[in-house]
């Protein structure tokens, strides 16, 4: 009984590995998705601090974000975040708790809440604006705004090349290795495709659904934005999870050799990562700036 079951086993074995590899073409339309979604909304988050993840209202969070300066004399500073979500995007509100260990205080606190609730002012008043536009032009912009997005998705999807490398488990799910690479001499039709074409990704993909769950880019050129900078040779890293089988969010993004520019002059070059700790909350009965309930998700 042992002798034929260790003969399955060897035969199921020996099948597992047989089993050809995907099609890298058949991931191409996912392309967006992985560089204009997971991609973009990590690198944003790195070099400002924004918040992009637009299906996941009913989640607020706690975010761990560790600064350490890569040239001497080294450094480390660690700031904790509470991201309340209210029913629209807009509505985020992150605020800071505590650095290095040491809660923030009651004027620090204020300050914030006074900053953010300036700032729902500002984007209330301009929707206010957009609503007293016409029909024609409201329905101009919508259109504008539309042929964009499907002018970088179409960008992505024709500047990549898809190798598959193979195939893995990540938390019990199947996913695939992909190598995504920049064609040689493709010229970007758009803005975004400029950035990306300046970076070569290995995204882990889940073959059901093909949603990331880890990816890491090289970027190959320096990239200057102002008031940061991301030098040649620097790396984005990205840790994703499905929370309560509903909605896929980060569980830890990290950016090296990236430098801020503040009165003109470059600081040090950091290496900055975050980490989330997630929670569900109704954003119905959460007031803005309030923190997060203590109902971890696990």
């Amino acid at each position: 009984m042992t002798i034929a079951w260790c003969a399955f086993l060897l035969v199921f074995a020996a099948q597992e590995q047989a089993r050809p590899l995907p099609d890298a073409e058949t991931f191409r339309s996912s392309l967006p998705a992985i560089v204009n979604g997971s991609m973009d909304s990590s690198f944003m988050w790195a070099l400002f601090h924004i918040d992009f993840l637009p299906n996941v209202k009913e989640y607020n969070y706690t975010e761990k974000v560790t600064a350490v300066t890569q040239d001497q004399p080294s450094t480390t500073e660690t700031k904790i975040y509470t991201i309340t979500r209210g029913p629209y995007l807009w509505q985020s509100y992150r605020k800071q708790i505590s650095r290095n260990g040491s809660p923030l205080t009651n004027q620090e606190s204020q300050q914030q809440d006074r900053e953010h609730e300036r700032f729902e002012n500002a984007v209330r008043a301009g929707q206010a604006k957009a609503e007293s536009r016409s029909d024609t032009e409201r329905k101009a912009e919508t259109e504008k705004l539309i042929r964009a997005a499907e002018a970088m998705n179409s960008d992505v999807m024709a500047m990549f090349e898809i190798r598959v490398i193979g195939t893995d488990l990540i938390d019990d799910l199947p996913v695939v290795l992909l190598e995504i690479k920049p064609k040689r001499g493709y010229k970007p039709k758009t803005e975004a495709g400029e950035i990306w074409q300046n970076f070569t990704i290995r995204a882990w993909v889940t073959e059901k659904d093909r949603e990331v769950m880890r990816l890491t880019a090289a970027i190959d050129e320096k990239f200057d934005e102002g008031l940061v900078v991301v030098e040649k040779g620097a790396t984005l890293s990205l840790g994703r999870r499905l929370v309560n089988g509903q909605v896929w969010m980060p569980t830890r993004i990290e950016l090296n050799n990236l430098r801020t520019r503040t009165n003109g002059r470059l600081g040090p070059r950091q290496r900055v990562s975050q980490s989330s700790l997630t929670s569900k909350s109704s954003p119905s009965t959460q007031p803005s700036g309030q923190s997060p309930s203590n109902n971890q998700v696990v």
